[in-house]
């Protein structure tokens, strides 16, 4: 699809030029075609999609490191895990199963969520969510636990084989990983399979050279290229983050944490936090898109800023926006993956309200099963 954003703000989290004023972006087939200042050459004002950007601000899609679907959907509530998994796998058909995991997916979409590592607890639940990310359409990687080379590797095809949209393997939606808590197996899945992310806690590393596809989660003096921390007090600047332990209601609430656990000895505090959750996180994630410029994957958020509850908002430059998105300031309008509009004007094209209308009795019975058993 070809798109245009015209008279838009965009904060790029580039290093170069952080904040462009007056701008357009131009995507084809997925990727960012031009960015720039002032009028959009005229043969790009024949796209298909023409956004108007006045009053927003265009920037990266939030990226999350690592998460817990099930945290994510009871995080308010204790429960017991293995009776929500035995209820979820023998209780729930797989037709209420895809509205459940497509409902959630399109709920972390309209939060500006563009990419998702998720763990999944059991081969059905990643054959579900590798069905509900392809319908959903946010770039997603489902991680499987692994003890044994053979069975990992077998689960994982048959998760792909279960992706909706032929498209959505081709082009990067939907990637597949395990997480390994053995050395041996690290290296022999890392070097047979290229394809798939190795998540390793860093007590595996013992100095020798890291294969590229390997994320270690947690911090590391190591030298690795990838590192993603799920847990606060850990994080240092440069590392991805992700909730694996824990669940999460907005990018809001995982920035301000982390605003409030890091300690910056330079530069600002509320950039860093932001770049944890785009540029940081895709870059040791390998998932979605570090900064706006030409080249990148259109994997994007529009903001909007012209109404309320947002408007009015007065700031001069770059500090003043990065502020506002980690204070929550802003109205989610547009989200593009992968060069797709999924959500626009606040609704989401790939789940419609059908969906959410239907999977909602359906997340009810959960709920009262879940309380159940905590009370």
């Amino acid at each position: 699809m070809r798109i245009l954003i015209d008279n838009a703000v965009v904060v790029t989290l580039s290093s170069d030029r952080p904040l462009i004023q007056n701008a357009y972006i131009y995507i084809d087939r997925g990727m960012v075609i031009s960015v720039s200042e002032g009028e959009p050459p005229e043969e790009y004002q024949y796209a298909e999609y023409i956004i108007d950007g006045s009053g927003r601000v265009v920037m990266p899609g939030f990226s999350l490191g690592f998460m817990d679907p099930l945290r994510v959907l009871f995080r308010h509530v204790d429960y017991d895990e293995h009776k929500l998994v035995r209820y979820i796998e023998e209780v729930l058909s797989r037709k209420e199963l895809d509205l459940v995991f497509e409902a959630l997916l399109a709920s972390l979409e309209s939060k500006g969520f563009t990419g998702v590592v998720t763990f999944a607890r059991t081969p059905f639940i990643a054959r579900m969510l590798a069905r509900a990310s392809s319908s959903a359409w946010i770039r997603t990687r489902i991680v499987l636990q692994a003890s044994d080379e053979a069975e990992v590797v077998s689960e994982l095809k048959k998760a792909s084989k279960e992706v909706k949209e032929p498209d959505a393997l081709s082009k990067a939606i939907v990637g597949f990983g395990a997480l390994v808590g053995d050395a041996n197996l690290m290296n022999n899945l890392a070097g047979r399979y290229p394809e798939y992310h190795i998540y390793v806690r860093s007590n595996l590393l013992k100095g020798e050279r890291v294969p590229r596809n390997i994320v270690v989660l947690g911090h590391t003096d190591e030298r690795v290229k990838k590192v993603v921390v799920d847990e606060y007090k850990e994080y240092v600047e440069g590392d991805g983050f992700g909730v694996l332990k824990r669940g999460f209601s907005t990018p809001t609430t995982i920035m301000l944490r982390l605003l409030e656990s890091m300690s910056i000895a330079s530069g600002d505090p509320y950039e860093v936090s932001l770049k944890a959750l785009t540029t940081w996180n895709y870059l040791n994630s390998d998932l979605g898109i570090g900064e706006i410029r030409e080249g990148a994957s259109a994997d994007l958020i529009i903001l909007n800023f012209r109404e309320p509850p947002s408007w009015p908002l007065i700031v001069s430059g770059a500090r003043d926006l990065y502020k506002a998105i980690v204070e929550g300031d802003y109205v989610i309008e547009s989200v593009i993956v992968g060069g797709e509009v999924v959500v626009d004007k606040g609704e989401n094209l790939m789940v419609g309200s059908a969906v959410i209308k239907r999977a909602r009795p359906i997340l009810e019975e959960l709920c009262k099963a879940v309380r159940a058993w905590v009370l």
